[in-house]
């Protein structure tokens, strides 16, 4: 019988969760708890988990909750070997102490955004000045290793990597300023069990574009303007090719955050994505 899983997919601590049972080819059978509806209050939920959080394991009647807590309960239980959460004291030290930083940094930081989100409050400055914070402090992270724990994908990687894709969609992921980062979710993505982070993302951005009353029908621009061409200077390339708006260039970083992008598609040298743009007045965009 398959481990059940109470979750909710836009959730990244259970999205982190559905990484690690990919990687170990493991089915679990998914429960879903709408917290948006209070359902993690319901009495039957809380005879399982009384801090009415998820994601929350049951395997068999072993009831495991917090998603680093489940994520080493699976790979220690199902892990063919010690790979994703390896058993050298020294690389568990950095594993553990990254999971922390996640967890008492991360976290609490994309929650009060998705609290925000939900009281349809739009980002701030210090909402974007802390989130390039914790983009700096990974960036530090990937000096030494070429993953987030050692030098082979562990489930630090996999904790991180979920909060990471919702945190680019409020603040844009600057490639030339976060090389390594950059570089590192690109490998992620790359990763055969990727597929499983994309229906929570989907919602995710469901969510953020029907509470911030964004209703116009989204357009797909397939090709950027100047795709031949390398941007060096984005002031130059907001002059000559987004319409006047309250936001001011800046040369060394993307615009600030997606709620203050102008209708129109951007590019900076090797930061060339398809952008999904929806038309209004001052608009939106969003990362594919």
């Amino acid at each position: 019988m398959a481990p059940k899983l109470y979750t909710q997919d836009m959730s990244p601590t259970c999205r982190s969760v559905y990484l690690t049972a990919a990687a170990l080819d493991l089915k679990l059978e998914l429960i879903t708890v709408d917290v948006w509806k209070n359902q993690q209050f319901s009495k039957s939920f809380l005879e399982i988990n009384p801090t009415h959080t998820i994601p929350t394991l049951d395997d068999d009647g072993t009831i495991v909750w917090d998603s680093n807590a489940i994520n080493i309960y699976l790979v220690s239980k199902y892990g063919k070997d010690d790979s994703l959460y390896p058993n050298d004291i020294n690389i568990r030290a950095v594993i553990n102490q990254r999971l922390f930083y996640n967890a008492n940094v991360i976290f609490h930081l994309a929650k009060s955004l998705i609290l925000k989100t939900a009281k349809r409050k739009p980002f701030d400055k210090d909402d974007v000045t802390e989130i390039r914070k914790i983009y700096e402090v990974i960036e530090k992270f990937l000096e030494t290793t070429t993953w987030m724990g050692c030098d082979t994908v562990t489930i630090v990687d996999f904790a991180i990597f979920s909060f990471v894709l919702f945190l680019v969609t409020c603040e844009p992921l600057d490639s030339i300023v976060f090389p390594r980062v950059s570089k590192w979710v690109q490998k992620m993505k790359n990763l055969p069990y990727f597929y499983v982070m994309k229906k929570g993302m989907q919602d995710i951005e469901t969510f953020t574009n029907e509470r911030l009353n964004i209703k116009s029908e989204p357009m797909i621009f397939d090709e950027l303007p100047l795709k031949e061409k390398e941007v060096t200077n984005l002031t130059d390339f907001y002059d000559n090719n987004v319409p006047s708006t309250s936001w001011e260039g800046n040369d060394d970083i993307l615009p600030r955050s997606k709620w203050e992008l102008p209708f129109k598609t951007y590019i900076a040298k090797d930061f060339i994505k398809k952008r999904t743009v929806t038309e209004k007045e001052f608009g939106t965009i969003s990362t594919d």
